[in-house]
């Protein structure tokens, strides 16, 4: 019984470990070209994705969604490219979901806690 609840606490704080990696604006903006991606991914975690976009050359994704209410806000992409290990180049863009007619509609970023 004893090893079923450490199992249980182990795979419980590996699963919160798991989610609070996340980039934010702030940490997109301390990355500096030229910057080793290994940095990177030990400072802020795994990417969402990754892209091969060219010789020797790979773009990273992060994804940070922001909440307001129970409802999707926004959700900031920031994207990290990669040459020879090192950060040549970065960029992000907002995503905003589109809007409802709250009348008629139910809202399609609600989701029950």
């Amino acid at each position: 019984m004893k090893i079923a609840q450490i199992l249980a606490i182990v795979t419980l704080l590996c699963g919160c470990y798991a989610g609070s990696t996340r980039m934010s604006n702030d940490d997109f903006a301390m990355i500096q070209i030229g910057t080793p991606f290994k940095d990177v991914q030990k400072r802020i975690g795994d990417p969402f994705v990754s892209r091969v976009i060219g010789d020797n050359t790979v773009e990273y994704e992060y994804i940070e969604r922001i909440y307001a209410d129970n409802r999707l806000y926004a959700e900031n992409h920031y994207f990290i490219t990669v040459k020879g290990g090192k950060v040549v180049g970065k960029r992000t863009y907002q995503e905003v979901p589109p809007s409802y007619n709250i009348i008629y509609s139910e809202d399609p970023n609600f989701s029950p806690s």
